[in-house]
């Protein structure tokens, strides 16, 4: 018997297996769907809003604006028709804004859902009262996307 002077098949198979399925994979950056990216008008109870995003992949950074005051949002889409997303505190009047889920809607040109505002009583890390409002928040794309 001749001693064996070749390379088993598997040593070269996996690999290339392993290198095709991560190129059959989805993308790691996020879900395929509308993009939030742009600029969105709107009214959130009594108080006209609206947001400027950005988006890379699922996550989503911006700004936030309701009434005169602005917000940074940070956010993501957490399915193709869902965007999650949260404020910094606003140390002068501490409030915060979120919104567990706005639908994006009519092929990404709306946004629909709850948002809430959030009021601590000062100092604004205190763990003592927080005032709560919530309200349907809809807004519409005015440029971007």
């Amino acid at each position: 018997m001749h001693p064996r002077t070749h390379f088993p098949a598997r040593r070269i198979i996996a690999p290339l297996i392993a290198l095709a399925l991560i190129g059959c994979s989805e993308d790691a950056t996020g879900p395929s769907g509308p993009s939030v990216a742009g600029t969105w008008s709107g009214q959130w109870i009594d108080a006209p809003v609206s947001m400027t995003l950005q988006q890379r992949g699922s996550e989503v950074t911006g700004e936030l604006r309701v009434g005169s005051r602005a917000y940074p949002v940070t956010g993501e889409m957490v399915n193709v028709a869902s965007f999650v997303w949260s404020t910094a505190v606003d140390q002068d009047t501490c409030t915060g804004f979120s919104s567990s889920g706005l639908q994006v809607i009519d092929s990404g040109e709306g946004l629909q859902g709850v948002m809430i505002q959030a009021r601590r009583a000062t100092p604004c890390g205190s763990s003592t009262r927080t005032h709560v409002t919530q309200g349907q928040a809809s807004m519409t794309r005015v440029s971007g996307g």
